[in-house]
């Protein structure tokens, strides 16, 4: 028979064997995640990642498609919020280019950018926004097709100024 002594020590002893391995396993983790880390931040890893993401999302497309509404229904406000940020700095961005480096009205330097626009200096805006579209599309096209020349950028009343003398028609 054993003593008591050594069942304790026994005991004690595949305690801290047990607790050796657990810190083993640890340290074997968190070197495994820091691996992982160091892997899909690095250009290789973020391509295998990507293709292997593209190749899941076409072999599931209603998961992939489910996923992504879940995703816009729990973050809808931010997307929205991040949305109209981006539109507003896109004005800004092609009303300043339009009005010689300058966010304001070309003609009386007017600044609120909440009644500026866009003038086509030709007159012939509604034609052209039918096909392009107006708004935040039609500025995604100016930037799109590189500032093209021929407009500049008014205040409404400018804008209603020259249209009443110009003998410009809203709508043709």
């Amino acid at each position: 028979a054993s003593s008591p002594k050594g069942k304790e020590s026994k005991r004690r002893y595949n305690q801290s064997q047990k607790s050796k391995e657990a810190q083993k396993r640890y340290r074997w983790t968190e070197k495994r995640k820091e691996s992982q880390r160091k892997y899909c931040q690095s250009e290789k890893g973020k391509k295998t990642i990507a293709k292997n993401q593209r190749e899941w999302r076409q072999r599931n497309p209603e998961l992939s498609k489910a996923k992504v509404n879940r995703s816009y229904i729990k973050h809808r406000e931010s997307i929205l919020e991040h949305q109209r940020e981006c539109n507003q700095q896109l004005k800004k961005q092609i009303l300043t280019y339009y009005g010689n480096n300058s966010c304001a009205c070309v003609k009386c330097g007017f600044t609120d950018i909440r009644a500026l626009s866009i003038d086509h200096i030709d007159g012939m805006g509604y034609e052209h926004r039918k096909r392009v579209g107006n708004g935040i599309r039609f500025y995604k096209w100016l930037e799109k097709n590189n500032y093209p020349k021929g407009y500049q950028t008014l205040c409404m009343n400018c804008q209603f100024i020259k249209r009443e003398t110009a003998g410009e028609c809203a709508r043709v």
